[in-house]
């Protein structure tokens, strides 16, 4: 459990390249700080699928977007939340039905999303507990 709390936070181009130097962060900066390589492994795919989600729905095609990743650790719970300010999407969209979201809920019971017309941010979050 960290001593104080702890933050990270990174902007960056809503591309691959940038994604997966973000999530082999998000693997270290947990581990590092505790949390358990098992649930840090949990933390890192989900925050992939979030990332993925971003590139792939965020932006028009030939529109340079950005996405932000922001983690915090305390003594009560660990927190991963990745936003765009893109085209966000409709609840009958069609989005929210595939493979990345269902897996966000299953392996993070604090998963909450919000859309709109000027981003989405996903927040994931995971109590703190002894392993």
């Amino acid at each position: 459990m960290p001593a104080r709390s702890s933050v990270f936070s990174r902007e960056v181009l809503a591309v691959a390249a940038e994604a997966r130097v973000l999530r082999e962060l998000v693997l270290a900066w947990l581990t590092v700080r505790g949390f358990g390589t098992d649930r840090a492994e949990d933390a890192r795919l989900v925050a992939n699928e979030a990332m993925e989600n971003v590139i792939q729905h965020a932006y028009p095609a030939g529109i340079d977007g950005t996405m932000s990743l922001t983690m915090t650790a305390d003594e009560h719970t660990v927190t991963v939340v990745v936003a765009d300010t893109g085209r966000g999407f409709a609840d009958d969209s069609g989005i929210g039905d595939g493979h990345g979201l269902r897996l966000m809920f299953t392996l993070s019971p604090g998963t909450v999303i919000t859309t709109g017309p000027v981003g989405t941010t996903v927040r994931l979050a995971w109590p703190w507990a002894p392993l």
